[in-house]
């Protein structure tokens, strides 16, 4: 599964859960997963997230639980969009950022700083390619 692929199945897996109102998921651990899950944290879209190792068949793999972040009983994501997809990949530079929601909402961009939020791409005055939007 590719890095594209493996991020798909993340935002998929939190439309899932947020929808049917689980408090929490579990997606399978990649470098990737786990540094966008650490900018929803930051940003206050989920609680937590901790890694958790499973036997599946005769091997064991690593995956993340992730903790579903609740306000006032409602779930803080309302909607997980992905930008970048392996057939197209959307880059932008620090004047292209889009405001997503009118600020209420975050871009999740990978930089060669690192995987980031919007808000942070731009206080650093750098691009990257655009993977999702949340809100």
């Amino acid at each position: 599964m590719s890095n594209q692929s493996n991020l798909a199945d993340l935002l998929t897996r939190l439309r899932n859960a947020v929808a049917v109102g689980h408090k929490s998921v579990e997606v399978v651990k990649t470098s990737l997963v786990e540094r966008f899950l650490a900018v929803l944290r930051e940003e206050g879209f989920i609680e937590n997230f901790e890694e958790i190792n499973k036997r599946v068949g005769k091997t064991e793999r690593s995956f993340l639980k992730v903790n579903i972040k609740f306000f006032r009983q409602r779930p803080v994501i309302n909607e997980l969009k992905l930008i970048s997809k392996p057939s197209k990949r959307v880059y932008v530079g620090v004047n292209q950022i889009p405001l997503f929601k009118r600020g209420l909402g975050i871009s999740v961009l990978s930089t060669n700083q690192g995987i980031m939020s919007d808000r942070k791409a731009r206080q650093l005055g750098i691009g990257g390619e655009l993977l999702a939007e949340v809100s």
